[in-house]
């Protein structure tokens, strides 16, 4: 004789059931939180976690403990951060910040003239330099400062393109020497005189920010005379900065002691 099927489950067995998705739903909330504590999840594969370790720590512009000059808003024209507001300018396809940066890090900067700052910036070794542009900004690395130049023309002219209308020391050169002295030889007759000044063709404003004392605690900060700014791009022992002169309209790339206080202008990512 056929038994019919109830469809029911007998008591016994329907207790075990319960039993055993209760533990299974246990277990898995444990994992979980365990995963959540470790900082995965479990929608992360592998590989992805492993590049998130690997990243390096960005900039976020948190101040003088992550290096960044905190508070960055940039505007139309404009960015604000550390207290000041900068003005910044497009220039082809890049966007820099048209004043030296002046931002007071607790080490590696210096100031020896609050008022001059204001003007010129103040000066930073590079390790400072590597850490101090805001979120959303960078030390611009050689290729950067080569576009810049580039599109003013290249480095013979690009200096008197990018120097600011005024700030720059006037300069003659010596026509005649005297034909006979002891030491050095004083000048008879000298050039009109020439202003070290440029055309800013593009707002970018360069100023002579000097620079100053090295490893050694030698230097000269000539302000008004020299413009120095870091690059990102190391050469062995020693990092790339960018030259403007009072007396050419000639742009230099040299290499200098990391340990070097030079200005800073910072470039949009």
């Amino acid at each position: 004789m056929n038994s019919k099927r109830t469809g029911r489950v007998s008591l016994p067995i329907a207790k075990l059931t319960a039993t055993l998705v209760l533990a299974i739903t246990l277990t898995l909330t444990a994992c979980e939180e365990k995963k959540k504590q470790d900082g995965t999840t479990a929608s992360e594969p592998a590989a992805t976690q492993e590049a998130a370790a690997e990243k390096p720590a960005e900039n976020d512009g948190g101040g003088d403990t992550q290096g960044g000059c905190p508070n960055a808003v940039t505007g139309n024209g404009t960015l604000s951060c550390g207290g000041q507001t900068y003005k910044t300018v497009k220039i082809g396809k890049q966007v820099w910040m048209a004043e030296n940066l002046n931002y007071e890090t607790k080490e590696g900067s210096m100031c020896q003239e609050e008022n001059l700052c204001k003007v010129f910036g103040r000066l930073y070794d590079w390790e400072r330099a590597r850490t101090v542009c805001p979120k959303g900004w960078h030390l611009p690395s050689n290729e950067d400062w080569q576009t810049l130049v580039d599109f003013a023309g290249g480095k013979e002219i690009a200096g008197k393109k990018l120097k600011a209308k005024e700030g720059w020391t006037s300069y003659r050169e010596c026509m005649e020497y005297e034909d006979e002295c002891d030491g050095e030889c004083g000048c008879v007759e000298f050039r009109e005189e020439e202003s070290g000044n440029g055309t800013d063709d593009y707002g970018f404003q360069a100023l002579p920010g000097g620079w100053c004392c090295g490893d050694t605690g030698y230097g000269d900060v000539s302000w008004s005379y020299y413009g120095y700014w870091w690059s990102s791009s190391k050469n062995g022992s020693s990092t790339y900065v960018s030259i403007l002169s009072y007396r050419n309209d000639y742009i230099d790339v040299s290499n200098y002691q990391r340990g070097d206080r030079h200005s800073i202008r910072c470039i949009k990512d």
